[in-house]
């Protein structure tokens, strides 16, 4: 990631929070519960690509009973090809009338079909109605046998979307078995039990395993357990942690010296990582349980045997000033 995501602010916003690149996959996210959550002012979520899901697209609408617990469940229509569509209602004006396509449903229709139009009375007619002279940019209403009257329609339009006449989808996101191929080929890291089998893409295809060298390409050695000893000799390269334990690229060790950045070799890092867990170890607690309630043995005792040892224990000797034989002094008594 780059970038310190301070957030939108009411002036310049330049940060990025997370930038993530990569090859096959840009990024992978699991949750157990949730996956994904996302918000922005300007937008949530934007795609410049397709967007595929194998499963339902739901939409939260906020109802309009304010005495709801739940918002409205809506659901996205789906269709077999890619449409564009508009809706309306208008009237006849003595039998007849035209209507004309707003300018966004004009620009997002295709050129190579023709429009469907469906349009239906909404009040008492005589006659029924009918749609002649559909184009791109409208189509007109008649009422039957030269009827004359001024009764009120409503009309959808549907017609295929510009640009989408024919779709091509990835075969591999397609197919039956991407999302087994997914759950093999990617690896939780915490699952040291299993293995991930790897992914690789090639030619179009999806391919479960670990890709093959290519011409020109060194075959990378299995990646082995950070190094855990330091170089017998000053030809070799020195390794440096951060306070976090995290290991520092060599290039900029140089830098960070200059800085005067604290840094500590393995050995030194290993050291503060053994004296952090020694101190909070459980005999540290025993240790310290002991000294306020030294009746408890030296072993580890649950909470209710604590709760049970403080009850019993005898409150410790209280002093208090009394006064002495005719002085007007005080001198101290033990109370019993």
């Amino acid at each position: 990631g780059y970038g310190s995501g301070t957030g939108k602010g009411d002036g310049i916003s330049k940060d990025i929070g997370i930038g993530v690149y990569g090859d096959l996959f840009g990024a992978e996210i699991h949750g157990n519960v949730y996956g994904t959550y996302t918000e922005g002012t300007d937008y949530g979520i934007y795609s410049h690509g397709n967007v595929y899901t194998d499963a339902l697209a739901v939409h939260l609408q906020k109802p309009n009973d304010k005495n709801s617990e739940t918002m409205a469940v809506l659901y996205s229509s789906v269709s077999t090809s890619v449409t564009v569509q508009t809706v309306g209602t208008s009237k006849l004006n003595k039998g007849t009338n035209s209507i004309s396509f707003d300018k966004d449903f004009v620009n997002s229709m295709s050129s190579e079909s023709t429009p469907v139009v469906i349009v239906t009375l909404t009040e008492a007619c005589t006659n029924s109605i009918y749609v002649t002279d559909v184009t791109a940019k409208g189509f007109t209403v008649n009422e039957n046998n030269k009827g004359n009257s001024d009764a009120s329609f409503s009309y959808i339009v549907i017609a295929e979307r510009a640009g989408y006449e024919k779709v091509e989808h990835p075969e591999a996101v397609i197919a039956t078995d991407y999302n087994d191929k997914l759950s093999r080929g990617l690896h939780n890291d915490a699952d040291t039990e299993t293995d991930g089998e790897g992914l690789y893409y090639e030619n179009g295809s999806l391919i479960v395993g670990q890709a093959p060298v290519t011409e020109g390409e060194e075959e990378l050695p299995i990646e082995e357990p950070m190094n855990n000893t330091q170089p017998e000799n000053n030809n070799e390269q020195i390794s440096y942690y951060d306070t976090y334990g995290a290991q520092i690229p060599p290039e900029w060790v140089e830098e960070l010296k200059e800085a005067e950045v604290l840094m500590f070799t393995y050995d030194e890092m290993m050291a503060r990582k053994k004296e952090a867990l020694l101190e909070s170890s459980p005999k540290n607690f025993i240790n310290e349980t002991q000294t306020e309630f030294p009746y408890v043995e030296e072993e580890m005792i649950e909470d209710e045997q604590a709760e049970e040892i403080i009850e019993n224990t005898p409150p410790a000797p209280i002093e208090k000033d009394v006064p002495t034989d005719g002085t007007g002094g005080t001198s101290n008594e033990i109370e019993k």
